[in-house]
């Protein structure tokens, strides 16, 4: 996997995925560990991973960087979802360009139909969810269980691993809303 801007090079690990409910729970409804780079390819994994642990979400809450419109209208189609994921900014996607092959025409409509999605009241308020539930899991995980970093090599034993420190998270939720006595 690339380092982050500023550090240049490579390093050897996994890209740490969750699914988390973006109800009162904030419990973690699925999981997988990808050697992806970079998200935009793991949208599918992702609604995959909550439909065997959770079964079938009716809205899929992602960031921009999964965005990926092809993608995810593929994942729209294949699962039967609404996926939610802010277009990013992309200088080549200006409507002034009208010299356009086929494939980014259909890239530009599907972008212009997930902002056109976003913009109404009630995707606008679902997506704020997004922002108080996945981010939070993660820094419980860091923070308040010191998870900072795989120690299992080898992609099965660091997916089990990860397994275990998202059931960790989740025991301690648990733990946190049991009535004290």
């Amino acid at each position: 996997m690339l380092r982050s801007k500023g550090q240049g090079g490579s390093v050897q690990g996994y890209n740490a995925q969750i699914a988390v409910d973006a109800g009162s729970s904030g419990m973690i409804v699925g999981l997988h560990l990808s050697d992806e780079a970079n998200d935009h390819r793991l949208v599918g994994a992702g609604v995959a991973a909550v439909v065997a642990e959770a079964g079938r979400p009716t809205v899929v809450l992602v960031d921009t960087g999964y965005e990926s419109s092809v993608r995810i209208a593929q994942v729209e189609a294949d699962a039967g979802v609404t996926v939610l994921c802010p277009p990013g900014r992309r200088p080549q996607t200006d409507a002034a360009k009208t010299q356009r092959s086929k494939s980014k025409q259909r890239v530009f409509a599907l972008r212009q139909k997930m902002q056109a999605r976003l913009d109404q009241p009630a995707f606008r308020e679902l997506y704020r969810r997004r922002a108080v539930t996945v981010e939070p899991a993660f820094a419980r995980i860091k923070r308040h269980l010191g998870f900072q970093r795989l120690h299992c090599w080898g992609h099965r034993a660091a997916s089990a691993e990860w397994t275990l420190v998202c059931l960790a998270h989740n025991l301690r939720l648990l733990q946190n809303k049991r009535p004290r006595s």
